[in-house]
């Protein structure tokens, strides 16, 4: 019996003697953190250098399950394979440890996974959980608005003005842009045109955003449905049906919005493009629109392309062959210019500009 028990003891002694002690565990994990960082493999925790520095740091938290920074180098690991879950309960045994404070490295780290777990968390439909991790992430990210900024995009999708409005102001304090003042903007038309109607605009322009022009047209409709004299819907509407060629439709919606006291040289510049797709067709106008930007940027090559697509989709764009010509004569392309003023002056006879320019080019190609 007593050699039993000795032989027991001795087994025993001998797995301690052969487990590494906490402080050896978490420096290994540290030196195979560092290897797997320099060794050019893409962070996966199914990696081999990634995945041995972090079964390597898990056994030193078991090792020492006290050790604040096991349990950060732990975090950070997970953190760079984009295992957001794991980070987070990483992260959390090291806050519990710390008293809730971190060093920069890692409060960078665990605000910007409790982002990413906010990222996931709305595109799940769970909108109170959301705001927990963006709440959470305003902590570690002080200079940070994103967190804000996603705050309030969901308080207005809820209709709460108050809570979007601060959201939007700690937003616009922290780095204020076009579009966090935008939104400020958005969440005070709650008192004025509703919750429903504010609700289904934010969820039109998000829509808009991801490229779901067919589910953005549906909430913009629904949002003017609630609020008929809402101005800015009916740009938003007015200019999704635009770009989904719905020509006519958005010719309409955009004489309504330049009918307004309200509206703006930008609108009249729609309602312009919008009159235009209705006479020659979206692609041409487009193509069009382009063509004038390219001009008045400086790049005639690109212009000179654009405006021959406009041209090529409808030949009957008198405009587009004007400015077709304009730009070849002064790529000193005569000839293209003969072509292009002529078809512009067959096109609009009364074109002065286009015949007096069609001789010129008529001279200079002899």
């Amino acid at each position: 019996m007593r050699l039993v028990l000795l032989g027991i003891f001795l087994s025993f002694g001998l797995a301690l003697a052969q487990t590494p002690p906490a402080q050896q565990l978490l420096q290994e994990a540290q030196t195979l953190a560092q290897q797997a960082r320099a060794s050019g493999a893409a962070p996966s925790v199914d990696s081999t250098p990634w995945k041995q520095a972090i079964e390597r740091a898990e056994a030193a938290t078991q090792a020492d399950p006290q050790s604040a920074e096991a349990w950060k180098l732990l975090g950070m690991l997970y953190y760079d394979v984009k295992f957001w879950a794991r980070a987070h309960d990483r992260f959390n045994q090291y806050l519990r440890l710390t008293g809730g404070q971190a060093d920069p490295e890692a409060a960078k780290a665990i605000g910007e996974t409790n982002l990413n777990l906010g990222y996931g968390a709305y595109n799940r439909g769970d909108s109170g959980q959301a705001l927990e991790y963006f709440q959470a992430a305003t902590n570690f990210l002080p200079g940070d608005p994103q967190p804000y900024e996603w705050m309030g995009r969901i308080y207005l999708e809820q209709g709460n003005a108050a809570q979007a409005r601060q959201a939007y102001q700690q937003a616009n304090q922290i780095r204020p842009t076009p579009t966090n003042t935008y939104f400020l903007s958005r969440s005070q038309d709650v008192a004025t045109y509703g919750q429903a109607a504010v609700r289904a605009f934010t969820a039109g322009y998000n829509a808009y955003q991801t490229g779901d022009k067919a589910a953005a047209l549906a909430q913009f409709q629904t949002a003017l449905q609630a609020a008929p004299g809402w101005l800015e819907a009916k740009r938003w509407l007015a200019r999704t049906q635009l770009e989904t060629g719905q020509t006519q439709a958005a010719l309409a919606t955009w004489q309504q919005v330049v009918a307004s006291p309200q509206a703006t040289a930008s609108d009249r510049y729609f309602l312009r493009v919008a009159q235009l797709s209705a006479q020659y067709g979206a692609d041409a106008v487009r193509a069009y629109f382009e063509g004038v930007q390219a001009y008045q940027a400086g790049n005639r090559p690109q212009a000179l392309a654009h405006f021959q697509a406009a041209t090529q989709a409808n030949p009957q764009f008198a405009d587009a062959w004007y400015w077709l010509g304009r730009t070849a004569y002064e790529e000193k392309n005569y000839a293209l210019a003969v072509q292009a003023y002529g078809q512009a002056v067959t096109l609009q006879p009364d074109n002065a500009q286009a015949k007096y320019w069609l001789e010129q080019a008529k001279k200079a190609l002899r």
